[in-house]
């Protein structure tokens, strides 16, 4: 195996330790491992569902609104920065999404179109395909 500098293999270590959505023994567990399309778009529309139904339902309650605001964007960030890393791509490619027009072919092109890596790279295990069913 060729060595590619101590960043990255440290980065691989931290990866493979299975760091994601419940592990709470990695500082950034939030930020490490990888989400696959399905759970990407079933998670971040849970997410986006929250924020309208906030806005609806608690119209007076400003303070409530923005720490709602703000806790979700956080969850969605981690969750972009997770497909990211799924893709084999740097979570600061995130920063990416704030450019007009590219972040419309980088969200709905790259994050819910284009297929992971399979097998395992730098970033974590290729992430469980789970089957889900719908009643």
């Amino acid at each position: 195996m060729k060595t590619v500098g101590y960043h990255r293999v440290q980065r691989r270590n931290q990866a493979s330790n299975g760091a994601g959505w419940g592990d709470t023994d990695s500082k950034s567990a939030l930020f490490s491992g990888r989400v696959g399309r399905s759970e990407f778009l079933c998670t971040y529309s849970m997410f986006t569902a929250i924020l309208v139904v906030t806005q609806i339902y608690l119209p007076d309650l400003d303070w409530l609104r923005l720490f709602v605001m703000i806790l979700v964007a956080f969850f969605q960030v981690s969750l972009i920065v997770q497909r990211f890393h799924d893709l084999g791509r740097h979570g600061n490619h995130f920063w990416l999404l704030f450019i007009p027009f590219y972040n419309l072919y980088l969200f709905f092109g790259v994050l819910f179109g284009e297929r992971g890596q399979s097998g395992s790279n730098i970033y974590g295990d290729e992430p469980v395909r789970k089957r889900q069913m719908f009643l």
